[in-house]
């Protein structure tokens, strides 16, 4: 039976003895309030969310679905292939996944960072098939600037992307672009013909450039171009970021040989102002790997019309995704959330009313009297979320930090 926010007033209206939930302010807020309350108490499977990914070795940092609640994490799964008994999921420290990241274990680690508020998943797995490095960027041989708009080519052992250095190098006033080139011992990359995907480490000190570009091919006559105008996590300046430049995407001049690449052009178009201290850091190509990420999710409305359920109502008509025993504790918190709201005499009184119903009362020694929805609900919806680990004393580990529980 699905049941709208509509009926969700009327039914509130009616727990609370005829409360006009219309004569409530900002009801819409109040009802997204309680069901983040909801989801933090219980782990509702309804309100999973899916995040269809594609992942490349050699790149750990991806947008996450922003309807995530908290670090909800329950699960990476490939698709399209079968899953074997070693293909677990870890949810790891910051510093712990750091420290492992390059390592090509069986299954999949995860971590979670935020970037100015906006959620970065990390992921390495051991689904992608190893990246090719075209070059690491680590010494100026064999590489030359245009000595117009680049200019000033050092290698740079301070500040790099890929060990023990980078390519550093300045940006002259008065021009729109500067050219970095290298001729390469031919690589064959046959298994990225039109679907391999080369990633730029490239930091920048503005963020007076307008657009990325790379020429990647046999000779300076045959090559394929891609250009692009941000990195993966969008633009970044005064850090490394990664810069995709996917070669299904690529136009073509001359006819390049896959199995000959060893001509690199880089070309970083800019405003005309100077630059200085620009780097590059590695350059590398991958190929795409799909994975599906499910996240917990406080996203218990459906707008009409709409495939994907959210955190925000959007009118009367939105549907609520939960099943009975979910929508009746949801219901209850949504009375609470308008008692609150509301006030007056009666608050405290209904608010403790709909407290005993929900959670269990125990006598002085500790025996159970009656068992709240809450508790009745989580055992039979138990949380499917990941456990952090990655230090020896991980709570609830026995197993020094490599433990995969759940909540």
């Amino acid at each position: 039976m699905s049941r709208s926010v509509s009926d969700l007033k009327e039914s509130v209206s009616a727990q609370l003895s005829g409360v006009d939930t219309s004569q409530i302010d900002d009801i819409y807020p109040c009802f997204e309030r309680a069901a983040r309350i909801f989801v933090q108490r219980a782990k509702i499977p309804e309100t999973q969310v899916k995040q269809n990914l594609i992942i490349y070795d050699g790149v750990t940092d991806y947008l996450a679905d922003e309807r995530m609640f908290g670090q909800g994490l329950i699960d990476i799964q490939p698709q399209g292939i079968r899953r074997n008994g070693n293909d677990f999921v870890f949810l790891k420290m910051q510093d712990d996944f750091d420290r492992n990241k390059k390592w090509h274990q069986p299954g999949t680690r995860a971590a979670f960072d935020y970037d100015n508020g906006t959620p970065v998943i990390r992921i390495a797995s051991s689904y992608p098939t190893a990246k090719v490095v075209i070059d690491p960027m680590t010494s100026i041989t064999g590489w030359t600037v245009d000595g117009v708009g680049a200019t000033g080519l050092a290698a740079d052992s301070s500040f790099f992307y890929h060990h023990p250095s980078s390519l550093r190098f300045n940006m002259a006033a008065g021009q729109t672009q500067g050219n970095l080139t290298k001729t390469l011992n031919p690589i064959d990359l046959t298994p990225y013909l039109g679907v391999g995907v080369c990633f730029l480490a490239i930091e920048l000190p503005t963020t007076g450039f307008t657009q990325f570009e790379l020429q990647i091919g046999s000779s300076s006559a045959n090559y394929w171009d891609v250009v692009n105008t941000q990195g993966t996590l969008g633009f970044v300046t005064e850090n490394f970021m990664l810069v995709a430049f996917d070669l299904s995407l690529a136009t073509k001049t001359g006819s390049p040989d896959i199995t000959k690449i060893s001509y690199i052009k880089v070309i970083l178009h800019y405003n005309g102002s100077a630059q200085t201290n620009v780097r590059v850091g590695d350059l590398f190509i991958s190929l795409p790997t799909p994975v599906t990420v499910i996240y917990s999710a406080a996203a218990l409305f459906l707008a009409t019309g709409q495939s994907a359920i959210s955190n925000s109502i959007t009118n009367d008509n939105d549907v609520i995704v939960l099943n009975d025993a979910g929508y009746t504790i949801f219901e209850m918190e949504c009375a609470k959330a308008v008692l609150k709201q509301a006030g007056g005499a009666g608050a405290d009184s209904g608010i403790a009313q709909i407290n005993a119903d929900l959670n269990s009362s125990y006598t002085r020694t500790g025996k159970l009297m009656i068992e709240g929805l809450y508790d009745q609900y989580k055992n039979e919806n138990p949380s499917q979320v990941l456990r952090t680990t990655g230090h020896y004393y991980d709570t609830g580990s026995n197993y020094g930090g490599n433990y995969n529980g759940h909540y």
